[in-house]
């Protein structure tokens, strides 16, 4: 469905390129409406949601992986929701450094972001 938006709003397939344009606004809505609502239902969904922008953002995520972290770092804290926030947070890396090969820099990127998920994971906090 959101395919078929993109074509008609652009009049082309480019997903990636349409989300670009609203991928911060989605992910304040998501934040704002999921993230931090009392349930933890709409907060599983809220994670489920932000796993699927990043695979759709496909060559587009590094411009906004900052905002994914935080957002993925503030699920952590949330005991019930660790399970489900490290399973997209396994996944926003692995997507990652799928579309992060064409820059050697990048290539390293996501070691570092896990490095730091298995100290907190090792050494949380009280």
């Amino acid at each position: 469905m959101i395919q078929e938006v993109a074509s008609i709003v652009t009049g082309s397939d480019d997903l990636p390129t349409f989300l670009r344009t609203h991928f911060v606004g989605l992910l304040n809505s998501i934040d704002r409406k999921l993230l931090r609502a009392s349930n933890i239902s709409y907060q599983r969904q809220g994670l489920r949601c932000i796993e699927r922008l990043v695979n759709m953002i496909g060559r587009h995520l590094s411009a906004f992986v900052p905002k994914i972290m935080a957002l993925l770092t503030q699920a952590l804290q949330d005991p019930l929701l660790q399970i489900e926030g490290l399973r997209v947070w396994l996944s926003f890396v692995q997507t990652l450094a799928q579309v992060c090969t064409s820059e050697v820099g990048s290539r390293v990127f996501p070691y570092p972001v896990c490095t730091v998920l298995l100290i907190y994971l090792l050494y949380p906090r009280p």
